[in-house]
């Protein structure tokens, strides 16, 4: 006598829904195959949700001739502070479980009872495929572990059938520049490595290669350890690219481990470079820490106990400076390395940075060596200061009437109003920056959490990325991480890490069909059906308008393929 059929809901959703624990689904498809389109070289994701009135395990097998799929869980972690209550695009902002990290299943998934729970599909499209429908079959059926001594009652198997449709166009290569800065601290720290050894280079060209796949193409290097989220007086684990002896005076640089992680960065698909701030943050009033080589000693010369602009400071600059210059040039990296000052100064220190870069800015070149810093005040352009500014997203319209050689932004957390990768924003509020970055022209992106695993102003650093998502309290969770640390030594995607990808994705279709049909008809397509224009603080909260804009260019550049 066969089981009696367990009743299993499951949904079909796109890849923008967020699936909690609480989340109502429907039942199949009523006989519908929903379809997730993509242009060539693009990755298509969806998801399934499974909702179980008991406790179960669950298997999955797929039966497609497209190539590339990639199975994971979606999983739930906590946080306590999930979004601001008053941010009205939040969706939540209540303490509990949110869905965010992405594991592969490498296990039959276990379903608690009444619990939903998604699993998350991601197909890479090859640039080389026959356009096309290609149909995608997921076979899950309830799984017994026969070691157990308990056997769950009843059965569920179910044939879930998608189609994933191929179009002519090819995604191309992406110009736009991206980084989230990337703490090599935090990763030797959270896996107990010794940094630059054997070990912690394996890890690290996981991470760099997961990186680089999501789009991200500028790395932050530390030439000494950042002084990026440090307490005044505190410090951070030192993590020091460059080797640096001082003798009777004079300053011995090697830069071979420099030069071992542009090769790893470069093999791993990175093609731009950031150099580590050269003043602390908020200000450059002092320097950052330094570890040198003194009489057989290595020693922290460099630190809060020294002034950003204190003689021994710039005569280290002025050893510095050329060797460093010269070994970059020798590694081809002119116009494709960029330096930073000082994160963050505030409109009443100009006068203080003012004074602590002047020197250093005799050595850079802003042509062949760009100076971009994150910065809200338009006076350090006006000025001269920074000849590139990375605005914050409120202070954009500061410098829309400036005549800037690149134009950057920045966001560092949840704005009310803004786009944000809070767990308790949705997904398209993320997504959207796509279409935001392509209207406003950008040239360059940068956030500054892409695996900061240490609590604010780097207090504490050890900590568990798993179970403290809001760095101690201070921030929303999702905004300081884009990955969880698997024991593995690889990286857990998280789901707003995806759509930021996707987000990436939209902004090279765009750039492409404005070579089609020009910029001013691909600005009326992105405002198809809208009463307002999009800005940064202003565009739909629906993620229909985000699925519906990407199926209307893809159809728009077949249509210029006919």
């Amino acid at each position: 006598m066969s089981e009696p059929e367990l009743n299993v809901k499951w949904q079909i959703l796109p890849s923008l829904e967020k699936v909690f624990p609480d989340s109502e689904i429907e039942c199949g498809t009523a006989g519908k195959i929903p379809v997730f389109a993509g242009a060539r070289g693009e990755t298509v994701a969806f998801q399934i949700a499974f909702r179980s009135p008991t406790g179960i395990y669950l298997k999955f097998r797929t039966e497609s001739g497209l190539n590339n799929i990639r199975m994971r869980e979606v999983c739930l972690v906590p946080c306590e502070q999930p979004g601001d209550p008053n941010d009205p695009g939040i969706i939540r902002s209540e303490p509990g479980l949110y869905p965010d990290p992405l594991r592969n299943i490498r296990e039959p998934l276990r379903l608690a009872p009444n619990i939903t729970r998604a699993v998350w599909f991601s197909v890479r499209l090859d640039e080389k495929m026959k356009p096309g429908n290609y149909d995608l079959k997921v076979m899950v059926s309830k799984y017994q572990y026969p070691d157990e001594p308990w056997k769950m009652p009843g059965g569920f198997e179910a044939e879930i059938r998608v189609r994933i449709r191929v179009h002519a166009a090819v995604l191309p290569k992406q110009k736009f520049i991206l980084t989230n800065w990337f703490y090599t601290d935090c990763l030797a720290e959270y896996y107990h490595v010794r940094i630059w050894s054997r070990k912690f280079w394996t890890i690290l060209e996981n991470y760099l290669r997961d990186y680089a796949a999501h789009g991200r193409n500028m790395l932050l290097t530390p030439l000494w350890t950042v002084p990026l989220d440090t307490r005044i007086g505190g410090e951070r684990p030192t993590a020091q690219l460059l080797e640096i002896r001082y003798e009777k005076g004079k300053y011995h640089f090697d830069f071979s481990r420099l030069k071992q992680w542009i090769d790893l960065g470069r093999k791993c698909g990175i093609e731009y470079f950031e150099m580590s701030h050269f003043f602390t943050q908020w200000g450059a009033e002092f320097t950052p820490k330094i570890i040198v080589e003194v009489n057989g000693r290595k020693i922290r010369k460099f630190g809060w106990q020294v002034a950003a602009v204190s003689p021994e400071y710039r005569d280290f600059l002025a050893q510095l400076m050329p060797q460093l210059l010269r070994f970059l040039r020798t590694e081809k990296l002119a116009g494709k390395c960029f330096f930073h000052f000082s994160d963050e100064p505030p409109k009443k220190k100009l006068e203080n940075y003012r004074r602590s870069t002047a020197f250093l800015n005799q050595y850079v070149n802003n042509d062949e060596f760009p100076v971009i810093d994150a910065l809200s005040s338009v006076k350090y352009f006006q000025e001269g200061l920074v000849k590139r500014p990375v605005p914050f997203f409120p202070h954009l319209d500061d410098f829309a009437n400036e005549k800037l050689p690149q134009k950057w932004c920045y966001f560092a957390g949840a704005n009310p109003g803004y786009p944000a990768r809070s767990y308790g924003a949705p997904l398209c509020r993320y997504r959207i920056l796509g279409v935001l970055l392509y209207l406003y022209e950008m040239d360059g992106f940068l956030h500054w959490g892409h695996n900061f695993w240490f609590t604010q102003y780097s207090r504490r650093t050890q900590l568990d990325p798993w179970k403290e998502t809001t760095a101690g309290g201070c921030f929303t969770g999702g905004h300081i991480y884009n990955v969880y640390p698997e024991p593995d030594g690889h990286p857990a995607d998280a789901i707003h890490y995806e759509s930021f990808m996707e987000a990436m994705q939209d902004l090279r279709l765009l750039q492409l069909l404005e070579t089609k049909i020009g910029r001013k008809a691909v600005v009326k397509l992105i405002h198809k059906g809208l009463d307002h224009e999009l800005k940064m603080g202003h565009f739909p909260l629906d993620p229909a308008y985000l699925e519906n804009l990407h199926d209307a260019i893809l159809k728009k550049l077949d249509s210029c393929a006919e």
